[in-house]
């Protein structure tokens, strides 16, 4: 087994999880939710037919610096059809991504099952959990580039259908991955070029396949780079705990936009203040649509 990744057969217990994230390094479960409604219902047809015409935001190949555009699901989902079928040609089409899909359309809540959620997440987060989601749906050859998540929080990723293709790499590796804009590598694990990034020649990324009914626990300052290797749904919840609600409160003093200080401090007041929700959420939820 690897020694920088934890690899489990199923879901853990709340205090397995528990210790697990006490160790620092990314786990995944294999198969914890294969027996959600969504891995078994969700598809392209599935979501063309939702009763839906609200626009969604979806980005283009540069997720960091370029254009985002609106369409209707339905339209988005016909790109995709069309693309998968070899009917668009090489165009790949816009990547949705980072959607807080679970407050567009509520019923989706209904196909997954909030057990191990509520579990493995503070109590801040039990009673609408759901709110906190940010969802993806891609193609094969989408791409996340390398990054760490900007507030430094947890990230627990949930893969309902397909395979995306994660390589990981520690916070104490950082420095040698040559960070720009606060949070992103211009380095390209799939072909990095040592000679321009002599240093990444000392970074040991861990490459791991996460599939339909997988979860992914990726501590706090996890640099994760994110192909899809075949058509795929999936979504995340960023948390906070404790500590890494600390981490990221002070990530400001190491050159994190000052937001990220204003979204982490709402935490705080959730998580070590024990500041109801409800008077948290109507200044946080601006963070689902937030890219630093």
């Amino acid at each position: 087994m690897n020694k920088e990744l934890t690899i489990i057969q199923g879901a853990v217990s709340a205090k397995e999880f528990s210790n697990l994230l006490k160790e620092g390094k990314p786990v995944l479960l294999k198969g914890a939710i294969k027996d959600w409604k969504a891995c078994k219902m969700w598809d392209l047809s599935y979501f063309k037919e939702l009763p839906n015409d609200k626009l969604f935001v979806v980005k283009g190949a540069d997720l960091i610096d370029g254009e985002t555009t609106k369409m209707k699901l339905k339209e988005y989902v016909s790109h995709l059809e069309k693309f998968i079928e070899g009917k668009s040609g090489k165009d790949r089409p816009p990547y949705l991504h980072d959607v807080g899909m679970f407050n567009i359309i509520p019923e989706l809540v209904n196909d997954v099952s909030s057990e191990y959620i509520k579990e493995y997440l503070p109590k801040f987060y039990h009673k609408n959990w759901w709110k906190y989601v940010q969802f993806f749906m891609s193609v094969k050859g989408h791409v996340t580039p390398l990054h760490f998540d900007t507030l430094m929080t947890h990230n627990l990723f949930f893969q309902v259908k397909g395979t995306k293709r994660f390589t990981l790499i520690p916070w104490n590796q950082k420095d040698a991955c040559y960070m720009k804009k606060w949070r992103w590598s211009e380095v390209d694990p799939n072909n990095p070029d040592f000679k321009r990034f002599e240093k990444y020649a000392d970074v040991a990324p861990v490459v791991v396949d996460v599939e339909g009914g997988d979860i992914l626990l990726m501590p706090t300052g996890t640099l994760h780079h994110v192909e899809s290797t075949s058509f795929c749904i999936s979504f995340n919840i960023d948390w906070h705990s404790k500590s890494s609600v600390l981490k990221g409160m002070y990530s400001y003093f190491q050159g994190a936009p000052k937001q990220n200080f204003m979204y982490n401090f709402y935490m705080f007041l959730a998580i070590w203040i024990k500041v109801p929700e409800k008077y948290i959420w109507s200044y946080y939820k601006s963070y689902l649509s937030y890219i630093s």
